[in-house]
């Protein structure tokens, strides 16, 4: 993500064209995200850590280290690799995610 964000600041005023696709591949990736986040990080997570928020603002500073803790290395191991194949399953539209008409 960090690499299309710099990518579209560095192009010309009027590149409408490229930011227009740079902007899409932008949605592409972080609807991809979220539907592994929802499909298979989350579920996970709220088992290890029952107590958990749906989403908490600072998750990589608070959650993550609980989920890491609570799971192990081997499941941990074995959701990261989840979590990679979920990426071509996972849809391209953000309004083809179920939290898009939850």
């Amino acid at each position: 993500m960090e690499k299309l964000f710099k990518e579209f600041e560095k192009a010309g005023e009027r590149a409408y064209r490229r930011k227009r696709e740079l902007a899409d591949s932008m949605i592409e990736e972080l609807t991809v995200h979220a539907y592994i986040e929802e499909e298979i990080f989350y579920p996970v997570a709220r088992a290890a850590v029952p107590e958990t928020k749906d989403h908490v603002e600072e998750e990589e500073d608070e959650w993550f280290p609980e989920v890491r803790s609570a799971m192990g290395r081997k499941r941990l191991q074995e959701l990261g690799q989840r979590m990679l194949d979920a990426r071509g399953d996972a849809p391209k539209n953000p309004l083809e995610l179920k939290s898009a008409t939850a």
